[in-house]
């Protein structure tokens, strides 16, 4: 993990696999991809019983608000694998009054859930050490 792109999120899913004894195993679990590979015209995919199962049997959380995606990664990381990171940015966060985001740090929604989520990960006591700081970074959200 290299310091200079390490976050909070980070530290947290690495101490989580650390606790659960995957640590030290290598595996990739992809099931994505935008167009078929090699410019080929179909791609077959097998071994995806393990894939199916899952997909049948995950639900989402539907208590949560914000952190519904995060505890599904939580809630995968208990099946066989781990998790491969990618350092491109995939995804972007816009920030406006009408956000979602903004309506959850608004209501304290946001907060209870992080701290919910830090409490799976980490003692209680350092969750709130943690949550006095994360929760200086809902004020960026203008």
């Amino acid at each position: 993990m290299n310091g200079l792109i390490t976050d909070l999120y980070q530290l947290t899913m690495a101490n989580a696999l650390f606790n659960k004894g995957r640590h030290e195993r290598k595996v990739v679990f992809d099931r994505f991809y935008r167009k078929n590979p090699f410019n080929g015209g179909y791609t077959i995919v097998a071994g995806l019983e393990h894939l199916q199962q899952f997909v049948e049997n995950f639900r989402f959380d539907e208590e949560m608000r914000v952190s519904l995606d995060w505890y599904a990664w939580y809630k995968i990381s208990e099946y066989k694998g781990s998790f491969l990171y990618i350092p491109d940015a995939l995804m972007c966060h816009r920030i406006h009054q009408e956000s979602e985001t903004t309506k959850t740090i608004s209501d304290n929604t946001r907060t209870k859930e992080d701290l919910y989520m830090y409490n799976l990960f980490w003692p209680k006591w350092f969750s709130k050490v943690i949550m006095k700081f994360y929760v200086k970074s809902q004020d960026t959200n203008h």
